[in-house]
């Protein structure tokens, strides 16, 4: 049951990430700058991408490596931290008018 939730919630966020990155985010309650829809754009690929490998590929396939599940793993994870910091900043800067 968490392999079929969580691979619909990673397809959710990929498309959603889709959407936003390539401007069809029309139905988002607030309109994105360029910048903006670009990092939360990428931050929802990403964030798919560590769902679907850490709630359904390690499940579906446990007898992997830990080795090179923890080394493909580790980055993931890491990228989706630094975008967050990305959409945070980007957010931040287009509130206060610095640059874009």
């Amino acid at each position: 049951m968490l392999q079929a939730t969580a691979t619909i919630w990673a397809g959710a966020l990929l498309l959603c990430g889709f959407a936003i990155l390539f401007g069809a985010g029309g139905w988002l309650p607030v309109s994105l700058e360029s910048p903006v829809r670009t990092a939360l754009g990428v931050t929802m690929l990403l964030a798919a991408q560590v769902v679907f490998m850490c709630l359904v590929a390690d499940r579906a396939f446990p007898l992997a490596d830990r080795r090179f599940v923890v080394w493909t793993e580790i980055p993931a994870c890491s990228a989706l931290g630094v975008s967050v910091v990305w959409v945070v900043w980007r957010v931040v800067s287009s509130a206060t008018g610095g640059d874009s």
